[in-house]
């Protein structure tokens, strides 16, 4: 490599990368045909997935014009695409937090960041890649909501490009806080999430804020618009501005996390994404109060976990406000089907709780310190989130009688939905890893174990089997055949340790 140099003997970040890139290109090993027809492979792929998904989209949509025909049906339909921009949003802002989101491989960290150039001209380019992907990554769900919706063909084109110069700006944001105050990205996503969640009570309560879809171009969208445009050019022009000052403390955690998420999820195991993540999440906390005293034997394992919950009461908090998700469904016209949609609720809210059980699981030497059983100390460890599911289950009775389920067997259904909703996050949590050591099958990409492709689908397999007889029969016959099947699938999950 040779030795980039200006004429005052300082090195520019244009040299480095012309460098650099000299340096690759004369070591490419993969010819320009091969290239070309994985471009194409790509291309055809994505045209060929995006049309299937707008083909049934439009399908979707048309059924929803004959079908939805009540007011609150209609209310919660045209309310779809604003609720789903919104959390698409609170989604980007949560993400650009956990990856700064200005971020630099560990390689630049460590090479350049610590080199006298132009930071700015270093994390530019990242910063705008950056906030390109979170506007594609907000418009794609508002796309497909608007589409359900039954909004007219011009508004929804009006309504994409305003949500993704919002993920912008809520990018650029973050990049704003990454140096200073940080923790001012969550505050505002909170605060998104707290106006989602009022909207979608008031969408459950039967007073949307939009009564029916959008057909024509409203004045408020054109406003939106220009106020979009304005802020996404002001908060681009400071974030660029603000990159120099970016310390290497702030960007090089996330680019420590990606190329970790993307391994986990290369091997198809979204619990060690999940893992990653969480490791992520506790080194940049640094540190804990710790409490002492409690009590003695199997249940400090459980005072563990309300220790945790004392700690971060984060997880109850969002599980219980999940109920309103139930009540939108049922003010949509779900019916019996607002069962599932609890159970996937409380499935997708509840797995944090059961966050302990992956130590247990994945770490036996430390069970193996107790004088207990391994299948004591996993039942101990599922006492809290057991408990907290079982209340989420009460929470929901009301809503599931609302939905059709008389009051004698909404009492029993709604405990069995936490119960199945448990077992669901136990099956996601506790599941084992792909095992390399079992016989491999052959695939266009190399031996793949069996349980490989079944770690996708991991929790999701369970929750469609318990809770299938609430939905044959959501009836207290119903409510026991799902709470037995529980019974016998964490019994298996925990005793073959």
């Amino acid at each position: 490599m040779t030795e980039p140099a200006t004429a005052a003997g300082s090195v520019t970040v244009r040299e480095l990368r012309r460098d650099v890139r000299g340096w690759r290109r004369a070591r490419a090993t993969a010819p320009l045909s091969q290239i070309v027809e994985d471009a194409y492979v790509w291309v055809f792929s994505a045209l060929v997935v995006g049309s299937e998904v707008g083909s049934v989209l439009v399908n979707l949509s048309r059924e929803s014009d004959t079908a939805c025909t009540t007011a609150g049906c209609q209310g919660a339909r045209a309310m779809l695409p604003w609720l789903v921009a919104s959390l698409a949003v609170v989604a980007v802002l949560g993400t650009a937090r956990m990856l700064g989101p200005v971020f630099v491989t560990p390689a630049v960290g460590s090479w350049l960041l610590t080199t006298p150039i132009d930071r700015g001209g270093l994390l530019r380019p990242r910063f705008l890649s950056v906030a390109s992907a979170a506007a594609v990554a907000v418009a794609l769900p508002t796309v497909a909501a608007a589409a359900l919706s039954g909004m007219a063909a011009a508004p929804a084109a009006l309504l994409v490009v305003v949500t993704a110069a919002v993920g912008g700006v809520a990018v650029a944001g973050a990049a704003l806080a990454q140096a200073a105050r940080p923790s001012a990205t969550s505050l505002v996503a909170w605060l998104l999430a707290g106006a989602t969640w009022l909207a979608l009570v008031a969408t459950g309560d039967g007073r949307p804020l939009v009564s029916e879809p959008v057909h024509r171009l409203d004045p408020t969208l054109w406003a939106l618009l220009a106020g979009a445009a304005v802020a996404v050019g002001a908060a681009s022009l400071l974030a660029v501005r603000r990159l120099t000052s970016l310390p290497a403390r702030t960007v090089t955690p996330g680019g420590r996390l990606v190329p970790a998420v993307s391994g986990a999820l290369a091997s198809l195991d979204p619990a060690l994404a999940y893992d990653v993540v969480q490791v992520h999440l506790a080194r940049a906390r640094g540190f804990v109060r710790s409490h002492r005293g409690g009590p003695h034997g199997l249940a400090a394992v459980c005072w563990r976990d309300v220790t945790r919950l004392r700690r971060s009461p984060r997880p109850t908090l969002v599980l219980l406000a999940g109920v309103a998700v139930p009540v939108a469904a049922w003010r949509a016209g779900a019916g019996t089907v607002d069962v599932l949609v609890a159970a996937l609720v409380g499935f997708v809210a509840g797995v944090p709780l059961v966050g302990s059980l992956r130590s247990w699981t994945l770490t036996p030497s430390l069970v193996r310190t107790l004088p207990f059983r391994t299948d004591q100390v996993l039942h101990a460890a599922l006492v809290v989130p057991a408990c907290v599911l079982l209340g989420y289950g009460l929470a929901v009775i009301p809503v599931l009688h609302a939905a059709g389920v008389g009051w004698s067997d909404a009492v029993l259904v709604g405990p069995a939905v936490g119960v199945v909703a448990l077992t669901s996050g136990v099956r996601w949590i506790a599941g084992r890893p792909p095992d390399y050591s079992r016989p491999l099958v052959s695939t266009p990409a190399g031996g793949v174990p069996t349980n490989l492709y079944g770690s996708v689908v991991r929790g999701f397999d369970v929750l469609l089997l318990t809770v299938s007889p609430m939905l044959i029969s959501p009836t207290v016959v119903g409510a026991w055949v799902s709470i037995l099947l529980s019974v016998v699938v964490v019994e298996v999950i925990v005793r073959r340790r």
